[in-house]
Parts: structure tokens; C-alpha cells; sequence
């Protein structure tokens, strides 16, 4: 074909001017590769403050054989809020020790130790270990306390898997056959005949009031991180229609993909059971739990879910989502306690290190700021780590109440001292360098893992690639780079080029 090419020029090409050999372009090729790879490496800026994501995966190489790869991210301002790739080596098995050595040789080899000031990262036994998990480890290696950022997703995801185990029993397999029946007769169904939610508790009325005020306002605001992704969307959408308020003529996409590992499969495909239940002909007893169900996810866990990304809010969310849990025991007592149960492991964003994030938030009143800026002013500090022991929340429990000396953590890890805007009044805060510095690094951190899972997207569709791993690392580094300079090819993108 190289040869058709240059010979069907005008004039002609001298062939013999020209290396067509297989071997010696490919040679050529891993040698450019390696060039490029380097230059990568050598004009990479470390971010002023990263944070570290990871995350494994058993996939097959360019012979069909399995390794165990892992994703080695970094993310932070100024040049990379949305992750950078450092790494993706294979592992010999999964446990914490082997995950944080390979972390460690990443960012030593890409000169990011120091400034690394946390970690984000999925909640399995494997990371969060106390002693041997691959968190604690980290920590050791780097020889600081570091914020320690469950992904919020991962978090979410467990909460609804309590609940749906709760209501329909433990499933097993990489799928649930409920949603595969569902989907298989999805082609018989009327989507103009569908159910709506019934609410007549006045305390759910006014949630319900709530939350359709906070869906609407997300839809509107399309350029919100939360609909990045089309599930979200499609969820916000649904939750409309089925608290009544979606628009006149409504229309349901196709079920789609309900494996486990997809996010908003359970929120999706329940809903649609619940709406639908009537032509679906499933006995009351299942119509019952399907009710229970959604009522609990269109209430509670769907606000709270579109609103995960956003670090600044992640305490309040955390803290209101818990104590409305409390109170809905007294709507469904095995439902809230289902999800409460997962939700007292899980409470990384309300201790005293993390709970700070929420001075930056502008869903968390004046008065609650106010009282956390004088709670974290009245600390021994700013030296104080504080300790490990799990925060107890009830329905009085406040922002404020959950700071002490612990909370200097962040402002000691970024080099910032609060003291000067934290004594100001309220209004003056904007006015103050020293706090706008804050509420932009709080607003730009990554407290969801999806950082690693698109970098392990990424090594999965190059990971049969080559079976030479040095090449391989560099053709990622060449991908992501690309990406990054061409991230779509739109008109408008490909004009700037």
C-alpha cells in the first residue's frame, strides 16, 4: 500500500528512496513512541496539590493472558483538576501492599511525593484496611497524615445495594435476573400508561417539594458536572415523571446495560419496575417492595447522588442524608436502617480533617459557617491530627459539632493559615485572598474515583495492544495526550488545529 502511495505520485516516487520495510517502521514507530513518552514526562508539573487515585483490574494482553493492571492517577489544579495518568503497571495480586508500592514507585518516578495531600480511592477491604490496607500504607510510605476521600460514588453505590438487598434478597451473579425479565419485555410495554409515586406523609410532602425544586434546578443548569453522564440525566428525568412533575408527553429510553458495575442501573431499573408494575403483572407483594424502594431513591438517594461530585457540599450532604435517614425510620424502619447501617462505615466526610471542605460550600447557611469558623478558631492548632475514632451523629448534630483539632489537617497540608478570614464576618470572606485560595481548591478537588475508572477504561483499550509493557506505557501516555489536545472531533474543535 506504501509503495501504491508513493508510486501514484505526479511524478512518481523513487522507491528506492524510500524504507518500506514492516520491521524498520515499527522500529521507527517504538522508537517515536519512547521520544514522545519522555518529552511527556520530562515537561510534566507536578499539581500544586495532587490528589492520588488508583484502581486495579484483571484484563487480558495482545496473547489473551490475564494481568492484574492498575490505574496510577494524580489530579489537581492548575493543569490537571480532571487526572493525569502517571502509570499503569501490572500488579501481582491486589492486596493493599502491592497496590501502594506500585502507587509509591508512580509518584516517585514522576516526582509528585510532596505534593500529595490526599487520597481518593474505592472502598474496599484492600484500600481502607486499617493496618494493612492500602491507604494506611500510603500514608506510612509518604510519611504524613493525608485526607483520606472515600469515592463518593462507591459510597452511594453500597447504600442502595443495603437497601435493595433489604427489600429483595442478595443476588448473585454480575447481574439481576429482575432487571433482564424487565428488559426482555420492555417492547410490550405503553409508555404513555404508567404509575406515579403516592406521598401522603407531610414530612415526605415537603421533601418531595424539595427535592423537585432541586432536580429542576440541576436540569436547567446543563453545564453541571452532574450530567456529564447520560445516566444522570435519565435519572433526574424519571424522578421527575414519577413524583408527577415531568413533562406532558414523557418519553423512556430503552433499559439498557444492568450489571452491577453500572452506576444507576438499580435506580433506573427499579423505577421503571415501580412505574410500569401494572402491565408487568407483579403480585402485591412485590408491587409493595417495588413502592418502598422507590420511595426511599426518589426521595433520599437520588439528590444525593447528583450532588456527589461536589466536594465543598459532601459533609452537608452526608450529614442531611443520615439524619433524614433517622427521621424516615418512622416511614419504613428496615429501609432507613438498611441504608444507615452502610452509611455509619462509610462517614470519611464527616470527621473533623474533611468536614472543613464545608466553608466552601453555598449550599451550607451563613449560621452554620459561622459556627464552624469559631469552632475550628477555639482548636489547639494548627499541629493537631486529632484522631481516628468514627464520628457520632444524631439528629441534632450540627457542621460545627463535628470539628476539633483534627480539622487543622487540610489547612496544614495546603500551607494555609485561616485564622486571619475565619475571624472576619461572613461577608467579608470573598474579600480575603487567603480564603478565595481555599474555596477554589476545595471546589476543583475529585472526590469520586471516576478519575481512575476512565484511566482504567483507557489501559483496556490499548491493553491488547502490544505485549511489550514498556510500549505500552508509552502508546497510554500518547493517547492521553492526544485526548487532551483533541477531545472531540467537532468542527469547531478540529478548526483550532
Amino acid at each position: 500500500m506504501v509503495s501504491a502511495v508513493l508510486r501514484s505520485g505526479r511524478p512518481p516516487a523513487n522507491l528506492n528512496e524510500f524504507t518500506i520495510s514492516t520491521m524498520t517502521a515499527n522500529r521507527r514507530r517504538s522508537s517515536h513512541q519512547r521520544e514522545v513518552a519522555d518529552l511527556i514526562k520530562s515537561t510534566f508539573v507536578p499539581p500544586l496539590y495532587g490528589v492520588v487515585h488508583w484502581d486495579g483490574k484483571i484484563m487480558k494482553d495482545s496473547l489473551g493472558l490475564a494481568d492484574h493492571r492498575q490505574a496510577i492517577l494524580i489530579s489537581g489544579a492548575p493543569d490537571h483538576v480532571g487526572g493525569k495518568l502517571l502509570a499503569a503497571p501490572t500488579v501481582s495480586d491486589g492486596t493493599g501492599l502491592s497496590q501502594a508500592e506500585a502507587t509509591m514507585t508512580a509518584l516517585q518516578q514522576w516526582n509528585c511525593e510532596d505534593c500529595v495531600i490526599g487520597l481518593c480511592y474505592d472502598t474496599t477491604s484492600s484500600n481502607t484496611g486499617k493496618v494493612k490496607g492500602a491507604v494506611k500504607r500510603l500514608e506510612e510510605m509518604l510519611d504524613k497524615k493525608l485526607l483520606r476521600l472515600e469515592c463518593r460514588h462507591h459510597v452511594l453505590e453500597l447504600v442502595v445495594k443495603g437497601v435493595a438487598t433489604e427489600l429483595f434478597g442478595q443476588t448473585t451473579g454480575p447481574s439481576d435476573s429482575k432487571f433482564e425479565d424487565m428488559r426482555s419485555r420492555w417492547t410490550d410495554i405503553h409508555q404513555d400508561d404508567f404509575k406515579t409515586l403516592p406521598v401522603s406523609d407531610t414530612w415526605l410532602q415537603q421533601v418531595r417539594a424539595d427535592v423537585v425544586q432541586h432536580l429542576q434546578a440541576l436540569i436547567a443548569d446543563r453545564g453541571n458536572q452532574a450530567f456529564i453522564r447520560d445516566d444522570y440525566r435519565e435519572v433526574a428525568d424519571l424522578t421527575m415523571m414519577l413524583l408527577d412533575t415531568g413533562p406532558q408527553q414523557p418519553r423512556f429510553r430503552r433499559p439498557g446495560a444492568y450489571h452491577h458495575a453500572r452506576w444507576m442501573s438499580k435506580v433506573i431499573y427499579f423505577t421503571k419496575m415501580y412505574m410500569f408494575s401494572n402491565q408487568l403483572n407483579y403480585d402485591d407483594d412485590m408491587t409493595l417492595h417495588l413502592q418502598r424502594m422507590v420511595q426511599f431513591l426518589s426521595l433520599l438517594y437520588v439528590p444525593a447522588w447528583l450532588s456527589s461530585p461536589m466536594p465543598a457540599d459532601a459533609p452537608r450532604n452526608d450529614l442531611l442524608l443520615f439524619q433524614n435517614l433517622l427521621r424516615y425510620r418512622k416511614v419504613d424502619k428496615a429501609v432507613a436502617n438498611a441504608a444507615l447501617t452502610v452509611m455509619r462505615r462509610h462517614m470519611g466526610y464527616l470527621r473533623p480533617e474533611t468536614v472543613v471542605l464545608s466553608l466552601a460550600s453555598d449550599a451550607v447557611s451563613d449560621a452554620d459557617k459561622t459556627a464552624m469558623a469559631s469552632a475550628l478558631l477555639s482548636q489547639p492548632g494548627p499541629d493537631g491530627d486529632g484522631d481516628d475514632v468514627a464520628p457520632f451523629v444524631d439528629s441534632d448534630t450540627s457542621l460545627a459539632d463535628l470539628v476539633d483539632e483534627g480539622s487543622w489537617l487540610l489547612f496544614r497540608l495546603i500551607n494555609l493559615d485561616p485564622s486571619q478570614w475565619l475571624s472576619k464576618s461572613l461577608s467579608e470572606w470573598e474579600g480575603d485572598e487567603s480564603y478565595r485560595r481555599y474555596r477554589d481548591f476545595v471546589r476543583n478537588m475529585k472526590v469520586c474515583n471516576d478519575v481512575a475508572e476512565r484511566g482504567i477504561a483507557l489501559i483496556q483499550a490499548y491493553a491488547s495492544v502490544t505485549k511489550v509493557d514498556e510500549k505500552l506505557q508509552c502508546i497510554l501516555q500518547e493517547v492521553e495526550a492526544h485526548r487532551r489536545k483533541i477531545p472531540s472531533f467537532e468542527k469547531q474543535m478540529l478548526n483550532t488545529l
